[in-house]
């Protein structure tokens, strides 16, 4: 740009310049070099080119002829020619510092790096460029001056710049916030503390020891979060105030330590215009991310080899050159796009231009297969498809036979390609499968884990042994396990109330149920309940309308609530099994039953959610006799009649439904239980225990009812995508 504006000089005591194999020297630079009447000599490897060094357009008629030692192969997408490249070098045998690897493809350029990798050799593409780390951290920090939001302050911890702007552990801080996210919908500081104090009031009223010692990890990881959020809060109330070109320079110390990306220059630059324009610190940010460009990537120490861009391969002396993307658009160069510039325009105003490109790319691969005729090899390698699967054409430079060798060569650079999925093995190769870690179960066990262990045996491994489960926290809504909590403690709370549970009178349940729902809304979200979560609460007072009004009429026909949430253990073959039973009944006749709440859409049939019968044979984990149930079915299920187990005598057992609907809020009993399934569910637990204990999870099941590993099988089944080893198996 200042050569061209005439605003640059020669420095004092220049008096020749030495052009070496540059072949498109620019217009304005011989100009400049002709204007200052300078000694410039240039050096080329090739006489038969202009006095600038640049090849005449003449070379596009010249015919150039293949490599005498190596090869020019088709093959399919870039993955595939890195591949290849690789193999032309095994093939030849030839040491790294014999090597010369370069493309004019970008995509092409990466995959090699890759490809290099798995074959031992450490690869740089000087080409490649990262975005700038404090980019994607200054768009965080735009998005927290407009909202100090519990995400965006997770999501500034995931650059550097984050751990190094507040005191703690970033891996502790992010996993504190995203337990809080996950497990209270945390959207601020102040939810933050709500759910402190939320998590407070638990621990001093729990019982259990096993829940005591999981609300106290959430405990700690509250104090964290409490404090990271507190500090970054207290970061931005000081930024705003300071105001952004102050507030940036007291930053730019942390967040950009070497000065890398300019920042204090471009502060000194814009600090005069933020003098004249009164704009907020979000709009310089914007302004700032604008002229944050991309950073090279790093090379490694220990690379072996460079990847070369296609005019840098002049300059590389090795003896064996491996060049990718010999297509057209990238050997000619794509020939320049700007519809003010045409062809002709470009040439009037002494530009380079098609012609000359294509001219200089001719002379260009001459010169490199020239340079090894005698005691060299060059491998050309031609690619057809791109990466997302564009058909791409050979480079019209290895083209240019004439007579039947011209019908030879299009033969060859024109044949059909398998695609690079084409030899997918359907199988899954060793170093691809999963190796979950070894550990033994724990001598405790919970009643609703006996459906995880007959649903699938290695599924109840990975969620309930090694602890494996897919967080939420990116969601703004209560999940169905929530909406089950909440609809459970307000339940709950009301069945405490020893005087309003006897109650007959819809209208006053109804109205007690919708009042402590609000004030569970407002222990957790405060006076602002998320959008969602108050349309949620909305569908839940409807729920609890339609339950009051059964409730009476339950309490009308003389069953009256006795107990609620009681705890229970039992042991069984060495191990605690526990359970909270919700509801204990007894009617004025003296009948006692238990029941389950169950939140879910629509009322479900306890027997059905307890055993099924299989038309053909169950799956392979489900052929002991022990879990068959009376009648021929399976068990699938034994939290119910294992509730009529730990409490003793049961005259009847059931699902209290509180369903979307008013038809869905109702009791649905286990008619016909009795000793036989209470002794034959026992039987079944005993056998779960024993299969536990001795650590038999093996084989998965192939299908289930909702499987949250999903992801974990590749789209095969399970068994396929996981090693067997160890207790396992």
């Amino acid at each position: 740009a200042r050569l061209a504006a005439g605003d640059f000089e020669i420095p004092e005591g220049v008096s020749r310049v030495v052009v070496a194999g540059v072949l498109d020297l620019p217009p304005v630079l011989t100009r400049f070099f002709e204007k200052n009447e300078i000694m410039v000599n240039v050096l080329v490897p090739d006489p038969r080119v202009d006095e600038w060094g640049r090849p005449g357009l003449d070379w596009n008629e010249n015919e150039i002829r293949w490599p005498r030692s190596g090869s020019v192969t088709l093959t399919g997408d870039p993955g595939q020619q890195a591949t290849l490249a690789v193999a032309k070098v095994i093939e030849a045998e030839s040491d790294c510092d014999e090597v010369g690897l370069g493309t004019a493809d970008e995509q092409v350029a990466a995959e090699l790096v890759r490809s290099f990798a798995r074959a031992g050799w450490v690869v740089h593409d000087p080409g490649a460029s990262l975005p700038s780390s404090l980019v994607g951290w200054l768009s965080c920090w735009r998005r927290f001056l407009q909202n100090p939001g519990v995400k965006e302050v997770v999501d500034m911890l995931a650059f550097d710049q984050g751990e190094s702007l507040v005191e703690g552990i970033r891996s502790l801080q992010v996993e504190a916030l995203s337990s809080l996210l996950d497990s209270h919908l945390v959207r601020d500081l102040s939810d933050v503390e709500r759910a402190h104090q939320l998590i407070l009031d638990s621990l001093e009223s729990t019982n259990s020891e096993s829940k005591r010692k999981r609300l106290d990890h959430q405990l700690e990881l509250a104090l964290i979060a409490e404090r990271v959020m507190a500090d970054f809060s207290g970061l931005r109330k000081k930024f705003l105030g300071q105001g952004f070109h102050q507030g940036m320079r007291s930053l730019a110390g942390r967040i950009d330590r070497n000065d890398e990306a300019g920042l204090l220059l471009w502060l000194d630059e814009t600090a005069g215009a933020a003098q004249e324009v009164k704009r907020p610190p979000v709009f310089w940010i914007e302004l700032l991310l604008q002229d944050l460009g991309p950073v090279p990537e790093e090379a490694p120490d220990e690379r072996v080899l460079d990847v070369q861009g296609w005019l840098e391969l002049l300059h590389d002396p090795a003896k064996h050159l491996v060049v990718c993307g010999m297509n057209e658009g990238y050997v000619p160069g794509r020939s320049s796009s700007d519809t003010w510039l045409p062809e002709s325009a470009r040439e009037a105003l002494g530009l380079p231009r098609e012609k000359s490109r294509a001219a200089r790319d001719a002379y260009l691969l001459h010169a490199l297969l020239e340079m090894r005729s005698e005691n060299g090899r060059v491998d050309l390698i031609v690619g057809k498809t791109s990466q997302e699967g564009d058909v791409l054409n050979p480079s019209r430079l290895l083209l240019t036979a004439k007579g039947e060798r011209l019908g030879r060569v299009v033969e060859q650079l024109f044949a059909e390609v398998e695609p690079s999925d084409s030899g997918v093995a359907w199988s899954l190769e060793p170093h691809w499968k999963w190796n979950p870690r070894k550990k033994s179960p724990k001598e405790r066990m919970s009643v609703t884990a006996f459906s995880k262990y007959l649903a699938c045996p290695f599924r109840y491994y990975l969620q309930r042994v090694i602890g494996m489960n897919e967080p939420e926290p990116e969601r703004v809504e209560w999940n169905h396990r929530d909406f089950g909590n909440v609809i459970h403690e307000v339940l709950e709370n009301w069945g405490r109330d020893e005087v309003l549970r006897d109650s007959a009178d819809a209208a006053e349940i109804s109205k007690w149920l919708e009042q402590s729902l609000d004030e569970l809304g407002s222990r957790h979200f405060g006076g602002d309940l998320p959008l969602a979560v108050s349309l949620q609460v909305e569908s839940m007072k409807l729920r609890l309308g339609w339950f009051a009004e059964e409730q009476a009429k339950i309490r009308a026909e003389g069953w009256r609530i006795v107990e609620v949430e009681k705890d229970f253990e039992l042991e069984i073959a060495g191990v605690i099994v526990s359970g909270q039973i919700d509801r204990i009944e007894q009617h004025d006749d003296g009948r006692v039953r238990v029941l389950d709440y169950k939140s879910s859409k629509g009322a479900k049939d306890v027997v059905r959610e307890h055993q099924r019968k299989y038309r053909l044979d169950p799956p392979a984990h489900l052929r002991a006799k022990e879990v068959m149930a009376p009648g021929g079915a399976i068990w699938t299920n034994l939290q119910v009649p294992f509730y009529a187990d730990a409490f003793g005598k049961v005259d009847e057992i059931g699902y209290f439904a509180v369903g979307q609907d008013e038809t869905n809020v109702k009791i649905t009993p286990w008619d016909d239980f009795g000793e036989e399934e209470k002794d034959s569910a026992r039987r079944c637990a005993e056998w779960i225990v024993g299969q536990v204990q001795r650590e038999i999870f093996w084989p998965p099941a192939e299908k289930v009812a909702y499987d949250e590993f999903e992801d974990l099988g590749y789209g095969r089944e399970l068994a396929e995508a996981f090693v067997e080893k160890g207790g396992l198996v």
